[in-house]
């Protein structure tokens, strides 16, 4: 093991090998003895590159280096930090008119109570056609990194970046989201602890789907190539050869055509032509290359949680309570999760810490009601905690 000595002691340990090798005589330990004089060289040189080794041994070590040196570790085992990103809205557009009507090309913006502005892109060249009172939903994302809550509104106003007026007949309203919050940039804490349990961090998906996620108008990115030559079939999905699937949550420009265009060649998959984004390019017919996109869908689970209490310190409404408020990240999350199993509940109640209150038993159930030890999350999905059921039992009785 590597350790701090100076010239002297480095020398003495030489000289004391040399020693072994000439038994029994022994060097004469003096600065008129040349071969001592050497190993007093070869010793300076030691200590110098120990002194080096020892100095550069933690600093790009993420448990260890300064936050400055951790951002040269990032790149060294290929990841970055993740980039924070903007509130998601759910914005609701009606056609109310007995004819077909065009949502044109542009950006929207609403402007919520508390001033935070929150926008949307049509990017399909000839915009989004409305069958008569059709309404679809549009996911539109805050200019600002954050959190950001906006209630239900029946009724909000939209207007155009370019200032054109919009078509009176397209009317908007916008829920309550309360589930898509966006966050901050990852904190260096965060990001040491994130890299020293990544053991995937290397592998050149998982890095597109960083650079993905980095944008600040998009919440999660999973993606999934079909690397054969024959068509494959993922969660109910079709995809042809060499075929790429990209599954999104936020709110997609064309930033996201740009990474995945100058990193890879697939072809994407088309789930639904308006979810698309382009690459413009002169290389390609008629200037640009199409990157076509889906959004998560769910996998809805639920829970049983029996427990054990005093009926003397605290009511099972207290107690539910705040199990539910340990939970309820997964009522809303919109990252994704690969599995969540009876372990990670079983994990996330630890920080229950309720006086005289006893996890019992825990119980996962599918969306058919089939009880598992594990729910898995294809990459197309989002894990949503639907109900968790409990099963109170008083001290004592059992």
């Amino acid at each position: 093991m590597l350790r701090v000595k100076s010239i002297d002691e480095q020398t003495k340990d030489l000289a004391d090998i040399y020693d072994d090798l000439i038994a029994p005589k022994k060097i004469w330990r003096n600065h008129n003895n040349k071969i001592y004089l050497i190993f007093r060289s070869i010793a300076a040189g030691l200590v110098g590159l120990i002194d080096a080794a020892l100095a550069l041994r933690n600093r790009f070590n993420p448990l260890y280096c300064d936050d400055l040196d951790l951002y040269s570790t990032a790149k060294i085992v290929g990841t970055n930090f993740k980039h924070g990103t903007g509130s998601i809205l759910r914005i609701i557009v009606k056609n109310d008119d007995d004819v077909e009507n065009i949502l044109l090309p542009g950006i929207y913006n609403y402007m919520s109570a508390s001033g935070q502005v929150f926008y949307f892109e049509v990017t399909t060249p000839l915009g989004i056609v409305f069958e008569p009172h059709q309404e679809r939903v549009i996911m539109a994302i805050s200019r600002e990194k954050g959190s950001f809550h906006v209630g239900d509104n029946a009724s909000i106003n939209l207007f155009r970046t370019d200032g054109q007026n919009i078509n009176h007949v397209f009317l908007f309203s916008c829920e309550d989201n309360s589930g898509q919050l966006g966050y901050e940039d990852e904190s260096a804490f965060d990001f040491r602890i994130r890299i020293l349990n990544d053991a995937n961090r290397q592998d050149h998906v998982q890095e597109l789907e960083l650079a993905i996620r980095n944008l600040p108008n998009i919440f999660e990115c999973n993606l999934v190539i079909n690397e054969g030559t024959e068509p494959q079939r993922y969660d109910g999905l079709l995809l042809g050869p060499k075929e790429l699937l990209v599954t999104i949550t936020g709110v997609p420009t064309n930033d996201l055509a740009d990474i995945i265009c100058e990193k890879v060649l697939y072809d994407t998959h088309k789930e639904d032509e308006n979810n698309v984004v382009w690459y413009e390019n002169p290389l390609y017919i008629n200037g640009r290359r199409p990157v076509y996109y889906r959004e998560h869908t769910l996998t809805k689970f639920s829970m049983t949680i029996k427990y054990q209490y005093d009926i003397q310190t605290l009511k099972p409404s207290q107690i539910e309570d705040a199990i539910n408020t340990l939970f309820k990240p997964l009522t809303r999350t919109v990252t994704h999760q690969g599995i969540f199993s009876e372990g990670d509940a079983y994990r996330t109640l630890e920080s229950l810490n309720l006086p005289n209150v006893r996890i019992l038993n825990v119980e996962l159930f599918d969306e058919e009601g089939n009880q598992a030890s594990y729910i898995r999350i294809p990459k197309t999905r989002l894990p949503r905690l639907t109900e968790i059921t409990f099963v109170p039992v008083e001290t004592g009785s059992i």
